[in-house]
């Protein structure tokens, strides 16, 4: 987990998004654990995997313009995806259906507090903070469809 936070930090500085990366790793990394979702093999296919999403992300917030409409949409969206679907769990971790409960509570807790964020800053101007919560939805949502995808097959 350390070596993936400071690989995103190397590449927020990188990028000159230092600032967005530091808040989508606040606002992603305690949802992530209550959303679950796919997970890589192992410790290097996750620091790899991780490091390329996030390089996405922040080259994405870098040079892409996303309307705020549309940031706002796809974070409803997502936040009713995330409330629906957590916990994704995987194979390997198994939860009991207590812990899921557990998870789905916090998991929607979060998200709503997430989302009332998106909404203040978006109201306040700091449309970049709307941005980091929207990609981080995103990143999140995506995970969990992959893992559920990967199930089916």
């Amino acid at each position: 987990m350390l070596l993936n936070v400071a690989t995103a930090g190397i590449l927020g500085w990188l990028t000159g998004e230092l600032l967005s990366c530091t808040v989508y790793l606040l606002l992603y990394i305690p949802l992530r654990r209550y959303v679950g979702g796919f997970h890589a093999a192992g410790y290097v296919r996750c620091w790899a995997g991780s490091g390329v999403m996030i390089l996405a992300v922040l080259l994405t917030v870098r040079y892409r313009e996303v309307p705020i409409w549309a940031e706002l949409l796809i974070i409803l969206a997502c936040a009713a995806l995330i409330a629906r679907l957590s916990p994704v769990t995987v194979p390997n971790r198994p939860l009991s259906d207590e812990e899921k409960t557990i998870y789905r509570k916090k998991a929607r807790m979060m998200a709503a507090v997430q989302v009332i964020l998106a909404l203040t800053a978006g109201a306040a101007g700091a449309g970049w903070i709307l941005e980091c919560v929207m990609y981080s939805f995103l990143s999140l949502s995506c995970l969990m469809l992959i893992e559920i995808t990967r199930r089916k097959k």
